[in-house]
């Protein structure tokens, strides 16, 4: 199975249009990830001089501007495949899919897990000049459907392209809408809820069925993967870091305790430091200049910066991460009502800190009931 994906390269404007072009192919085309350049490959072009004759083309038809090249990445099912078996296939793709047109470097990396492709070529056909045009719908119609062909000629599993694009439709704005938010992710819920678990499991049985509690689907497999309600894929555990791979969770679930984050709450010093700093003022435009500018955006050449959304989730997340805080310190504390809460204040854990800190940004239940 080969899952399929293309990206395309800007000009990064300035007096190199082409950097981003040459920055890929000096990427994909690294000894170190190919075999020593063993499984490196061109089309309508030399290997060691694949982005000057890309260069050249744009220059003979006078489109060295705007976009300056695409990149296809081809990734194969972990297991399922061998470099070279990869290598023919990625071959066969370019000859179909780009056929006479376009010039294009293809190399297969080896060097992870799961084996896969890389596919450079240049934004403009060197025989007739035309730019690659990619089509909403391109992918579902002819770039998986043709890489689906080639896989079953080999023996390969395939995926189905009409689920695949209703994942990558849900995968890219989740990532586009992540971006936005900034500190909200998922891998950051789902460490702070394996670290919940995980404190307060007393075996690994207990611990996943809090994570069913929480809402997550786990599947148990070669590694543990899970899913919490929102998401459309598993995660294996093991990508969010060492401490969360099985081996290491089974270990924290017997030695991490409330005395194991005792040792972790030290209140960092606050020193303060002064510094100058030299202050610039911008200078302003003439009349002149200001006339111009006016002229400029009522006739459309500039336009105003799109005006943001964030204001709309950022308070939901920030109150999100505030609850969480507050969960994770009952949590560590093996608190359970409010009498334990005072209890363990009284107790002298050094943590009144800590509970004053939380208190303050969002006022509890308990609060209330004890104030």
């Amino acid at each position: 199975m080969a899952i399929s994906k293309i990206l395309n390269m800007k000009d990064c404007g300035g007096h190199f249009h082409g950097k981003h072009l040459k920055r890929a192919l000096d990427y994909v085309m690294n000894p170190d990830k190919t075999q020593d350049g063993r499984l490196v490959g061109a089309i309508n072009c030399q290997v060691d001089t694949a982005f000057e004759q890309m260069k050249e083309t744009k220059r003979n038809f006078g489109k060295i501007d705007k976009r300056q090249g695409y990149h296809i990445i081809l990734s194969f099912k972990e297991n399922e495949v061998n470099p070279d078996t990869a290598f023919e296939i990625t071959q066969k793709f370019v000859e179909e899919y780009l056929g006479k047109s376009y010039e294009a470097v293809f190399v297969v990396h080896d060097n992870t897990a799961h084996v896969h492709s890389h596919i450079v070529f240049n934004s403009v056909s060197f025989v007739d000049g035309k730019k690659y045009r990619y089509e909403k719908g391109d992918w579902a119609k002819y770039i998986q459907p043709i890489t689906n062909r080639l896989c079953q000629e080999y023996g390969l599993s395939i995926i189905d392209v009409d689920d695949e694009k209703k994942e990558r439709q849900h995968e890219s704005y989740k990532e586009w809408s992540e971006y936005r938010e900034g500190n909200f992710v998922w891998s950051d819920m789902i460490k702070r809820d394996l670290d919940a678990c995980i404190l307060q499991a007393k075996d690994y049985e207990e611990f996943l069925e809090l994570l069913s509690e929480k809402g997550y689907q786990i599947k148990q497999g070669k590694h543990l993967a899970i899913k919490p309600q929102g998401m459309t894929r598993f995660r294996r555990c093991k990508s969010l870091g060492d401490m969360y791979c099985e081996e290491a969770i089974r270990d924290r679930i017997v030695k991490e305790d409330i005395a194991f984050y005792k040792s972790k709450q030290d209140i960092p010093k606050v020193s303060i430091v002064k510094c100058r700093v030299k202050r610039y003022r911008r200078a302003g435009l003439s009349g002149l200049q200001k006339k111009h500018y006016a002229k400029l955006y009522r006739v459309g050449k500039l336009k105003k910066r799109p005006y943001s959304q964030v204001w709309k989730y950022r308070e939901d997340i920030r109150k999100m991460h505030k609850l969480q805080e507050q969960y994770l310190f009952l949590a560590r504390h093996n608190i359970h009502s409010a009498e334990e809460l005072v209890g363990t204040i009284a107790y002298g854990y050094n943590i009144k800190f800590e509970v004053v800190l939380l208190c303050h940004r969002n006022p509890p239940p308990l609060q209330t009931q004890y104030g």
